[in-house]
């Protein structure tokens, strides 16, 4: 990962409502379990910080909470571990944020504590051995925990991945979906719940102009230097594009749903009974 990946992945995120639909779903999900169990404790692990809006965002709303929080940040990349540093360190002089930050992957991490959420936002693409992370990441929960993964479905980007990935030299491990996530689960019988939102990436500004912010977006998109592409295959990309962008709202917009998987520590019926899951 470089520098025009990490400049990518901001514009990326400006042009979705994904960070919006992520942020609403985790805000139901803790003020759910103050309700049923009015805690004054809280532990996250957040698995691929990128540069650190994600869990500023979320730290932001934690802090006003009655909630003492203790929040754990991985992110192994050199390219993202400034602006990380400089989106968190604020946050914590805050009086009921506990914050950590380390540069390592999960793969490699070992952790001394459990707890209530392991989120994974975006970056089970880049751990190869998912069937490993998941079985690590339970591990890692409390009795009442929830692992919750973030990741695109087989609609949208990974089609473009998909057709260009094996041309631009990339690790085709990372093409992953949640159809292919899903089948790992029923494979090993592990519940999970599944919550499909629609969302859509806008081009509007960037697909049929030569600026350096199109560069930037597409190497986000397709993990290169898209500016050093031969003329040819850029010229294939956005072909590609231009055939599946939809015309909806007076903007150019490609289809990207989002698909939340929320897999708990423990599987309980609705009188929080425990119902017996097969191990990993």
């Amino acid at each position: 990962m470089n520098n025009s990946y990490s400049k990518g992945f901001q514009l990326f995120r400006n042009q979705t409502n994904q960070l919006s639909i992520m942020q609403n779903f985790l805000k139901k999900n803790i003020n759910k379990k103050d309700s049923q169990r009015k805690i004054s404790n809280l532990s996250f692990l957040s698995v691929g910080g990128g540069d650190g809006y994600f869990d500023k965002l979320l730290l932001s709303f934690l802090k006003k909470t009655n909630i003492n929080i203790n929040y754990n940040i991985l992110e192994p990349y050199d390219v993202f571990f400034p602006a990380l540093s400089k989106n968190i360190n604020p946050l914590m002089l805050e009086e009921k944020l506990n914050i950590s930050i380390i540069q390592q992957p999960f793969e490699k991490y070992i952790s001394t504590q459990k707890f209530d959420f392991i989120i994974f936002a975006h970056s089970l693409y880049y751990i190869y051995d998912r069937l490993l992370a998941i079985k690590r990441a339970k591990e890692m929960l409390l009795p009442k925990g929830e692992m919750l993964v973030f990741i695109e479905t087989e609609e949208g980007l990974i089609d473009l991945q998909t057709k260009f990935f094996s041309q631009l030299d990339n690790d085709l491990r990372e093409i992953f979906s949640s159809s292919n996530l899903k089948n790992i689960l029923k494979k090993k019988k592990i519940f999970y719940k599944e919550e499909k939102h629609d969302d859509y990436i806008d081009f509007s500004d960037y697909l049929f102009s030569t600026n350096n912010q199109r560069e930037l977006l597409l190497s986000f998109i397709l993990n290169t230097e898209f500016a050093e592409l031969k003329a040819t295959l850029k010229r294939e990309i956005l072909d590609y594009l231009e055939k599946n962008i939809l015309q909806k709202k007076g903007g150019k917009l490609l289809y990207h749903p989002l698909s939340i998987i929320t897999i708990p520590q423990i599987r309980r019926d609705k009188n929080e009974r425990t119902i017996q899951q097969d191990s990993c």
